[in-house]
């Protein structure tokens, strides 16, 4: 094609209108060339793309990954796995450590969380301490790449643990060395201790390192004589309760009395007695207060062993305690056989209220995040705000509850009826229950262990955490 011409001079009107026409033609034709090239260009680059993803079928993946991590953010746990299985970027992008840490952290307590950096920090350290180990130079297709840690290593596990809670697998292991019913636990996760206090007057230092990694049931009365790290005897009659300080344990009676023992060597190091029979303590700093079947509630200085102010007020036994700062003050709760809770402030020793909260007596009650929940001989849960406001009321045990403990929105709790129920503590539902062949007198549990105490002196460990071979 020709170059457009200037307009020749001397030119008449009517050649002018001739050369316009013309020039207007050529332009057109020239226009038209460059854009049926520009065409044939996005073309040939929308070929190529197709080309170059025509196994994935979706233009997103040519979107930066910037914005397909933005789009992932809005997508469950489920979904996320789902579209793992859609081509190898998208489950790149789906294990993107940022989005299951968001996952996780608003799924785990910190508790949880806590534990899961020690044992990172653990394996860094082993890693960092090791001569032969040079982590750049490992290609083998078993390394777990850090990047995979949250989602196929934490959020997989806890997600397997909490389909064993709700579904009810789980190993057992049987502790066994107690002469009768077992009242009283404390389980220690940091270090896996278990301290058990019994009707045959003892007070036993499990080490539970291990448990439930051998066998679906496991039953061996020389594992668990391995396992009693100490033996405590002193105390003159059945031990109802049992309180710990990282220095100190302290188990109360129903002899009257009181004993402090050392930790690091089962020593008892000091004695207090009481008014009567003591059926649960608490520690406050340096303060211990202790439930009595007289009704009454005595505070002792740990360090002097001396009583500094009794707390009147239950016509019954008091048969459950806990210590709690709310709001920053220092408050005691108590449930009682009279068939109230009531709430101390502790600073200016006085009932700040009282909850008449069942129809019989009160055997257990705990209080955390702005929830009280407790339980009673008539068989029932009954959940409460703090200015004694009733939440829920849990139906289900054939008789008396002995024992619960609630975590997060799991909910725990023990039996006469030989059970043990789990329930969702946000909506009130019953979730799943163990059955047993013995009254449940006691429970504790962290997210993969419960641990229950029988009145056949039986100790149970369930471990949730437990993987069935295929």
């Amino acid at each position: 094609m020709e170059e457009l011409k200037l307009v020749p001079k001397n030119i008449t009107f009517s050649n002018l209108l001739d050369f316009l026409v013309n020039s207007l033609n050529a332009l057109s034709e020239k226009v038209l060339i460059n854009v049926n090239a520009l065409k044939d260009h996005f073309l040939r680059l929308l070929t190529e793309k197709k080309e170059k993803f025509k196994d994935s079928h979706s233009l997103t993946l040519i979107l930066p990954e910037e914005v397909m991590l933005h789009i992932f953010k809005f997508l469950s746990p489920i979904d996320l796995c789902r579209v793992c299985r859609v081509n190898s970027k998208w489950r790149y992008l789906a294990f993107d450590i940022s989005l299951w840490r968001d996952i996780c952290l608003q799924l785990l307590d910190g508790s949880n969380y806590l534990a899961y950096q020690q044992q990172q920090q653990k394996y860094q350290n082993n890693s960092n301490n090791s001569s032969n180990l040079n982590m750049n130079n490992c290609k083998s297709a078993n390394v777990t790449p850090l990047k995979y840690s949250w989602g196929d290593n934490w959020y997989v596990g806890e997600y397997r643990k909490d389909s064993n809670w709700r579904s009810g697998k789980y190993s057992t292991t049987i502790l066994r060395g107690h002469k009768g019913i077992v009242w009283s636990l404390l389980f220690e996760s940091d270090s896996n201790t278990l301290i058990s206090g019994s009707k045959d007057s003892t007070v036993k230092v499990w080490d539970c390192n291990d448990i439930g990694t051998n066998q679906l049931h496991f039953d061996d009365l020389k594992d668990s004589i391995r396992r009693c790290q100490k033996n405590l005897q002193g105390h003159n009659n059945g031990i109802i309760c049992l309180g710990s300080t990282p220095t100190r344990l302290v188990s109360g009676s129903a002899d009257w009395s009181l004993k402090i023992w050392d930790r690091k060597d089962g020593r008892c190091i000091g004695t207090i007695q009481t008014n009567s029979s003591v059926w649960s303590l608490q520690i406050l700093g340096d303060s211990l207060i202790c439930g009595c079947v007289n009704g009454t509630m005595c505070v002792f200085d740990l360090n002097t062993l001396n009583c500094s102010k009794i707390l009147r007020g239950h016509t019954a036994p008091v048969r459950c305690l806990q210590a709690i700062n709310h709001n920053g003050q220092d408050l005691v709760i108590s449930g009682s056989y009279d068939k109230t809770i009531k709430i101390w402030d502790m600073n200016e020793s006085r009932c700040v209220n009282t909850i008449h909260a069942h129809t019989h007596k009160i055997n257990c009650l705990q209080y955390e995040n702005g929830q009280l929940v407790s339980g009673s001989h008539d068989g029932l849960l009954k959940i409460w705000d703090m200015n004694g406001g009733l939440i829920h009321t849990l139906q289900g045990h054939d008789n008396m509850i002995h024992c619960l403990q609630f975590k997060g929105n799991k909910l725990l709790s023990g039996s006469y009826d030989s059970t043990i129920r789990l329930w969702d503590l946000k909506t009130g539902s019953h979730v799943n229950t163990i059955k047993g062949l013995s009254s449940v007198t006691c429970l504790k549990f962290n997210d993969s262990k419960l641990i229950t105490g029988y009145e056949d002196s039986t100790i149970k460990i369930f471990d949730f955490s437990y993987n069935k071979p295929k």
